[in-house]
């Protein structure tokens, strides 16, 4: 066997070592890194799983609290909004898809529509303007959790009794009138009456016994022997 033959199977002998010491690396990376990657791989389908639930949540408060947003419930679903679409945090850096940067730019300019101070005479103007603000919102929100929403249906699909409001002002118009009564604000008015003597009638007696005989009147009983004797 000659010099090139020598060297060339040598050659392929320390390939073939180094192949095989890269599989069974291969290998030992895979049983020592698989159990770890399928936990990190279970923890991110549930912070994803928890994310979306959060999403949801605030997206079917505000659709049932449409009606009513002065309600704790819709307050709160509100001021959520900038948790549960923050995003996805990538080591040091924090990633956003497009229909969450939507969503989070539709709330701030909805939240800095609530936070102006109005006058009386431009009510009905702020109030439209927030009409078509709240429904950009919860447009935006449909289309990042996959709903097929367009916006008339969101303001215009509420059912509100009017009986509801009704007793929403009478509970508004009592709690006012307790605050000024209690703070001393406005009197309590009191009036005092005479009282009324009770008038009881008189109350039946009702007895078994017989009516009471009448006894003759001794002069009467005189007289009528003397005009017996007298015939």
């Amino acid at each position: 066997m000659g010099l090139v033959e020598m060297t060339t199977l040598r050659l392929n002998a320390s390939e073939s070592s180094r192949s095989i010491v890269r599989m069974e690396l291969s290998m030992l990376l895979a049983v020592l890194l698989g159990p770890i990657l399928a936990v990190q791989a279970q923890k991110w389908l549930e912070r994803a799983r928890a994310s979306r639930n959060r999403k949801r949540w605030i997206f079917d408060t505000l659709m049932a609290t449409r009606a009513v947003r002065v309600s704790p419930e819709h307050v709160k679903a509100l001021n959520m909004i900038d948790l549960a679409f923050y995003g996805r945090r990538l080591f040091s850096a924090t990633y956003k898809t497009r229909r969450e940067k939507q969503v989070v730019e539709a709330w701030r300019e909805y939240l800095d529509h609530l936070n102006q101070i109005v006058a009386q005479g431009q009510l009905n103007d702020w109030t439209s303007r927030g009409e078509e603000l709240f429904v950009n919102l919860l447009f935006a929100m449909s289309k990042d959790m996959d709903f097929d929403f367009d916006r008339v249906q969101l303001k215009r699909g509420i059912y509100y009794p009017r009986g509801h409001d009704e007793l929403a002002f009478d509970h508004l118009a009592i709690r006012k009138l307790l605050v000024k009564v209690l703070s001393g604000e406005r009197p309590l008015r009191m009036e005092v009456a005479p009282p009324t003597a009770p008038q009881h009638a008189a109350p039946a007696v009702i007895t078994d016994s017989p009516p009471p005989q009448v006894l003759p009147d001794p002069a009467v009983h005189d007289k009528q022997m003397t005009d017996s004797g007298a015939q």
